[in-house]
């Protein structure tokens, strides 16, 4: 049987060269040759081409997405720590200018009328919170008195002509975008509801409360108490007098040549009274 095949397959072959042979010529095969030699290696080298572009496109594809992804994460986290650094710095600053009122009231006469100048000098700026309430359902809060939407001339324009001049094409901005002004409403809040004098065994010496005190559901005491006692605090459970006796007492003249970097000698003379009375007005 396989003599058979392979006889079969023999006499096949040469009738196909005896076919070839009576249809081309010996030139015509010539040029058949070169034809397939050019064109078989052309076809497997675009073939291979084609495949390593397409992995290359893949790859780069890959490396785009990833190098995307890492920029688009690094510039978020660079505005969060941005975000909550500027937020620590202004929380910061907001303390040290309490510390400073701290200061100024420590070296200012001991008076109510001072006291109550002070507290009404001090504002800050706030955005109003509004009056809210649940609604129907009691699923979300909604705002009883909404704000009405301020409509601003010339919206969607920036002021500064270098920011609308830089538009490209199909209507897209390349450039810095417009921000309209805040609709929100602002108030004046005062900073302290209440400024006292405590003295060493915590009677209240000065008491002067703010007028526009925000605490109106539970408005502060203007009665002159002993805060040693825990029942006669605001809520009547605070123990910072406890707390106060702890405390390390610094002169302002010891901050100031602490703050400066100085040092301070004085040298009292033996025969000085022990008290003497000033004339702070300088009437005399």
């Amino acid at each position: 049987m396989k003599n058979d095949k392979s006889n079969a397959i023999k006499n096949i072959f040469i009738a196909f060269n005896i076919l070839i042979s009576k249809v081309f010529k010996l030139r015509t095969k010539i040029v058949l040759i070169l034809i397939l030699c050019m064109i078989i290696p052309t076809l497997f080298i675009s073939m291979m081409m084609q495949e390593q572009s397409t992995r290359l496109a893949n790859e780069l594809k890959t490396v785009a997405i990833n190098d995307s992804k890492r920029a688009l994460n690094h510039d978020a986290v660079a505005n969060i720590e941005r975000v909550s650094t500027d937020t620590a710095l202004k929380v910061a600053e907001f303390l040290y200018g309490r510390d400073a009122d701290i200061l100024l009231l420590a070296a200012l006469p001991r008076d109510k009328e001072i006291y109550e100048n002070f507290a009404e000098n001090k504002y800050s700026r706030l955005m109003k919170k509004g009056i809210w309430d649940l609604n129907e359902d009691g699923t979300r809060w909604v705002r009883i008195d909404p704000v009405e939407a301020k409509v601003f001339e010339g919206a969607g324009v920036s002021t500064n002509r270098e920011n609308n001049d830089s538009i490209i094409e199909n209507d897209e901005f390349d450039g810095f975008h417009y921000m309209p002004p805040e609709a929100f409403e602002y108030e004046n809040i005062p900073l302290y509801d209440e400024v006292t004098f405590i003295d060493l065994d915590g009677n209240e010496i000065i008491k002067y409360v703010t007028q526009n005190s925000t605490k109106k559901n539970y408005p502060l005491n203007a009665e002159i108490k002993n805060v040693s006692d825990k029942k006669n605090t605001y809520v009547k459970a605070e123990d910072y007098f406890k707390e106060l006796k702890e405390l390390k007492v610094v002169s302002v003249i010891n901050f100031k040549v602490d703050e400066k970097n100085q040092l301070f000698k004085m040298r009292l003379d033996p025969k000085m009274p022990k008290s003497i009375i000033g004339d702070d007005q300088r009437i005399a």
